[in-house]
């Protein structure tokens, strides 16, 4: 039976002119209904109004109210359920750009299953823990004296690179975060902002930061730990045994077998399936050690430091630097995870920002002034590209502090195994909770941890650690995560700047800009001014800047609320897309084998998404009915736009404001408006 919008009157509610009194009367949806319930969404409403603005904020409390109940339109087709005996009809098709609507976040934020446990230190732990490792132990090394583009000393200029780069893309993060606070990070931005493909994309590039990272990560702590063992006796038949991994005569399958890979993967496992109590423990204790082991090791370097060490500064150039910047990204890799956390958060509107920009300033201090110690201490072309600073405090005979870094780079690196994988779980949480993964993905146990998530997501990074070799994950992973990053940097954009009267044009200038930025940094990499493609790489980036001109000039900028106090990025959308192109650049560095298997990887998550998420989705299935919010439709072909500024006006209701008041603002609701109210309303229902 349609819903029905009636005005009011201090004594009932009146008859609809739209019935007659021998109609059979529909239910009567009266304003308080539509009043959201938290006071704090009545408060947004209620300023929003009183500034008399586009907010991005009031436009996503209410995006309940303007998106219609179910996403299929036009073309799109239905099955009625009453063919088989239901009386209810749901979609078969929906499109593959469907939006979560805001609400429905809110709505499941206040539903949380798992606990909000994680404090700001337990965030910035989280965050420096899972980031701090790698950087300092394996890739100054491998990128100062990498075989192909030596950086040499300049490799300091390579962390800066990529963590300014890091640094524009964490505004974008902090901000959304802000204002966004569940699981998913870039996954569940590019859901609200961006479309239901473009999440699915992004979660997918989101496992190879977490999960695929996780392995890699085991897998170069597993290379470490055997090298110490290669002194054990070899077989009788002249071969090695699995416990020395990476030596030897092996073939097939079982050349890069490492047995140790697995077992940390293993182990970091295990310990999650306890719980995040005991997580959260084990990930404060052992941040804390590897910040006092970096810390002391970079003092050492520098008390041995030899400024002759630094010529050639840069022996590769400036190609050497931004290719060392590419391979520096797999060093900052773990900052966003705070974000993928926010549902177990606390205060996650304050402390996510502050844990995702904290995170970004101390590892990129910690980077630069290790990096600097390790090219001062020995001539890049001596450098170990395995074990950096304890070769080089070997060289220097300091025996008894390379035994203190190796000892600790073994200690400490089960801990960047530990949080990678620590996020993984939540992603699919995220992705199952919206049916885009399998249910068992999302289920929380009676403890409130998720334990089934875990263990795939644990088994699988297990298997990745005992086969595939570090060098074979390390640039894919980077690539990924680059094109996670944009995806947020681009959901920010549309979010800040949109036009109600055109509702998907900032959408489109995003796309555009997208594209025509990847092909002009891809142009500009690998031809140069070379013609014939000069035009077309002028032309490819005169249109990336026309889209965002053009987006600025056309869509205005939808500032959250002062009253919020949330993190606001400057410079919207120029930021974040000074953010987004450092992060096409930095990916086209990449070999083309290296884009050719992140391309393959995406088609490989797209057709999994045709055959499976597609028809499984919330939103298509049912348009996310289970919500409180009343959905209307937002746009149609046969009714009028409607107006956001009216809409805030019928929902500016006080939560402090005594009955009678309340119900003389509703008594002042026009019969033209709730007939115009009803006709969208009761068009979405149909």
């Amino acid at each position: 039976m349609p819903l029905q919008i009636t005005p009011v009157s201090p004594q009932g509610a009146a008859p609809s002119p739209a019935m007659g009194n021998d109609q059979e009367e529909a239910p009567s949806l009266l304003f308080p209904s539509i009043v959201p319930q938290s006071s704090t969404s009545r408060h947004r409403l209620r300023s929003s109004c009183d500034r008399g603005s586009g907010d991005v904020v009031f436009r996503q409390e209410i995006a309940g109210i303007f998106e219609e109940v179910c996403p299929c339109e036009g073309e799109s087709k239905r099955t009625s359920e009453q063919d088989r005996g239901g009386s209810h009809s749901r979609c078969t098709w929906h499109s593959p750009f469907l939006r979560k609507p805001m609400g429905v976040i809110t709505e499941e934020e206040e539903k949380e299953k798992l606990a909000r446990r994680l404090s700001l230190y337990d965030l910035l732990a989280v965050g420096i823990g899972g980031t701090v490792g790698s950087g300092v132990f394996v890739l100054a090394g491998e990128i100062a004296n990498a075989p192909d583009l030596p950086a040499g000393p300049s490799v300091v200029l390579s962390f800066a690179a990529a963590g300014f780069a890091c640094f524009v893309s964490g505004l974008s993060f902090a901000e959304l975060a802000s204002g966004i606070h569940a699981d998913g990070s870039s996954y569940v931005y590019a859901y609200v902002h961006l479309g239901e493909i473009f999440a699915f994309w992004a979660g997918c590039c989101l496992t190879l930061e977490y999960g695929v990272s996780s392995a890699a990560v085991a897998r170069n702590w597993g290379d470490k730990l055997g090298a110490w063992v290669n002194h054990l006796h070899t077989n009788d038949n002249g071969t090695t045994s699995i416990w020395q991994p990476g030596t030897g005569d092996r073939v097939g399958m079982w050349k890069d077998f490492n047995i140790y890979a697995g077992a940390i993967q293993f182990i970091c496992m295990t310990i999650m399936l306890r719980g995040l109590n005991v997580s959260r423990l084990a990930i404060d204790v052992m941040t804390l050690s590897k910040m006092v082991l970096v810390i002391f090791i970079t003092i050492a370097g520098f008390c041995v430091f030899a400024q002759a060490n630094l010529a050639p500064f840069a022996p590769s150039g400036f190609q050497g630097i931004l290719r060392g910047g590419m391979r520096c990204f797999f060093g900052y890799l773990g900052f966003d995870e705070v974000c993928c956390l926010a549902g177990e958060a606390k205060q996650p509107a304050k402390n996510i920002p502050r844990a995702v920009m904290g995170t970004i300033g101390i590892v990129t201090f910690l980077y630069f002034v290790a990096a600097l110690a390790l090219v001062g201490m020995q001539n890049f072309s001596e450098i170990s590209t395995s074990s950096g600073f304890a070769e080089a405090f070997r060289a220097r005979n300091l025996l008894w502090i390379a035994n203190v870094v190796a000892v600790g780079e073994l200690l400490t690196l089960p801990l960047v195994v530990f949080v990678s994988l620590l996020a993984q779980p939540r992603l699919q949480f995220a992705m199952a909770q919206d049916g885009l993964l399998p249910a068992i993905l999302g289920k929380v146990d009676k403890n409130g941890n998720l334990f089934f998530g875990t263990l795939v997501a644990g088994l699988t990074s297990v298997a990745i650690a005992l086969f595939l070799p570090f060098g074979a994950l390390e640039d894919v992973i980077s690539a990924g995560v680059l094109i996670a990053f944009n995806f947020t940097n681009s959901a920010l954009m549309v979010s800040r700047r949109s036009r109600s009267t055109l509702p998907h044009i900032n959408r489109i200038f995003v796309l555009v800009f997208n594209i025509s930025t990847f092909i002009a940094c891809c142009l500009w990499q690998h031809t140069g001014f070379v013609m014939p493609w000069l035009p077309v790489s002028i032309l490819s980036t005169c249109v990336a800047l026309l889209s965002i001109v053009l987006l600025e000039i056309v869509c205005p900028d939808q500032i959250p609320l002062a009253s919020e106090n949330r993190f606001r990025t400057p410079c919207v959308p120029w930021i974040p897309a000074v953010g987004a192109t450092m992060n096409y650049f930095l990916l086209v560095q990449l070999s083309i084998e290296g884009l050719g298997l992140v391309m393959v990887y995406l088609g490989i998550s797209l057709l999994f998404y045709a055959m499976y998420s597609f028809h499984n989705s919330q939103g298509g299935k049912n348009g996310w009915r289970g919500s409180n919010a009343v959905s209307l439709r937002r746009h149609s072909r046969h009714s009028t736009e409607t107006d956001p500024q009216l809409i805030a006006g019928l929902l500016n209701v006080d939560e402090d404001e005594d009955e009678d008041h309340a119900t003389q603002k509703q008594q002042s609701l026009s019969k033209d408006t709730a007939t115009f109210l009803n006709c969208v309303l009761n068009k979405g229902e149909k």
